[in-house]
């Protein structure tokens, strides 16, 4: 009699520590896929946070760049007026001079990015058609436009096309970089000043 009572406890001390080890188990399992979740969201949120910035820093770049060329238009250092007329030669060198300190302080703000701005003229010569085309940028010939305004009042422009071009790429995000890409036509008025219209912007 009491050897089956001693036996009846021992089993039944048995079923509990069994079930103590299952919910001990099933604690440690929800734990883990808790911590992996939680470790999961936190990498998607810095990877979000890490493009984010990245974004930011190419628009700012961008910006930067745009000013100076708008800004820079009517100097006289970009271009000639002779450039905008129809057949004018193209250019070996299709890059036009950017200050070296235009970036500086965007550079020192964000010492772990790779930032690069350029303005490309689209009226290049064949000597650089091939490297211009691997970065998408096509050829555009100066031409005249005549405004709408009327058949007997009607204004006439030049124009001519130029690529900006501001590229970034993070230390952590060495292999996914982004480039800001904006076109713009420069038209030449009549009275010989110059106007920058932005005609299209895309990321590559």
């Amino acid at each position: 009699m009491h050897r089956r009572k001693y036996t009846e406890r021992k089993r039944h001390n048995g079923v509990i520590f069994i079930t103590v080890i299952l919910w001990v188990f099933a604690a440690c399992t929800c734990a883990a896929l808790i911590l992996s979740v939680a470790n999961s969201t936190a990498a998607e949120h810095n990877w979000q946070t890490t493009i984010l910035r990245r974004d930011n820093i190419a628009s700012q770049a961008s910006a930067l760049a745009e000013a100076w060329f708008t800004g820079n238009l009517n100097s006289g250092s970009l271009f000639s007026a002779s450039e905008f007329e129809t057949g004018a030669a193209p250019r070996s060198d299709p890059y036009i001079p950017l200050p070296s300190d235009m970036l500086t302080i965007l550079k020192k703000s964000n010492p772990l990015a790779d930032i690069n701005v350029s303005i490309i003229d689209q009226n290049y010569s064949d000597s650089v058609a091939s490297s211009m085309d691997k970065l998408g940028v096509p050829f555009t010939g100066p031409l005249m436009i005549a405004s709408a305004d009327g058949v007997l009042s009607q204004d006439i422009y030049g124009v001519k096309y130029f690529q900006l071009r501001a590229s970034v790429a993070l230390n952590d995000l060495p292999d996914d970089h982004i480039t800001l890409v904006r076109n713009f036509a420069v038209l030449q008025r009549e009275d010989g000043t110059y106007q920058a219209i932005c005609i299209c912007t895309k990321k590559q």
